[in-house]
């Protein structure tokens, strides 16, 4: 299962707020899931090498055409995303806000260990290749 990281704190009391109502976050957070789950993290793409048309992605996205334009124009403009020249769009400082898991919890010890908490004197352990610090979470079906 993949998963990506949205950083609460940055998020609620960063930018992502302040730049976009409550319809282009929904859009915007819809674009990370995607670009998480592509073949090439950080691209949003159809498939590798192939950019969405912009109406069926925002069917895809359930949102109005328009609302999708308007989004991906002000995410450029903020600076949080690139339009590719081939219509596919980059999540920009996604290297910086995603880590893999693998790299993350590459010297953690082993998965058993890592999500026992077993190693490194973890007391919650980790869920979901999340380190949890103080507070149990649910572990997701995969």
């Amino acid at each position: 299962m993949r998963w990506i990281r949205l950083w609460t704190e940055e998020t609620l009391k960063g930018t992502t707020f302040q730049e976009l109502d409550v319809a282009e976050r929904g859009v915007w957070f819809s674009l990370l899931v995607m670009a998480g789950s592509s073949l090439t993290p950080g691209i949003v793409e159809m498939r590798k090498g192939v950019a969405f048309k912009l109406e069926f992605l925002a069917d895809l996205i359930a949102c109005d055409l328009g609302l999708l334009k308007k989004t991906l124009k002000k995410l450029e403009e903020f600076e949080k995303i690139e339009v590719l020249e081939d219509g596919r769009i980059k999540i920009l400082k996604w290297d910086k806000y995603q880590t893999r898991y693998e790299k993350y919890y590459k010297d953690k010890g082993t998965e058993e260990e890592i999500k026992s908490g077993i190693k490194n004197g973890i007391s919650e352990g980790i869920k979901n290749g999340i380190d949890v610090q103080g507070r149990k979470e649910e572990e997701v079906e995969e």
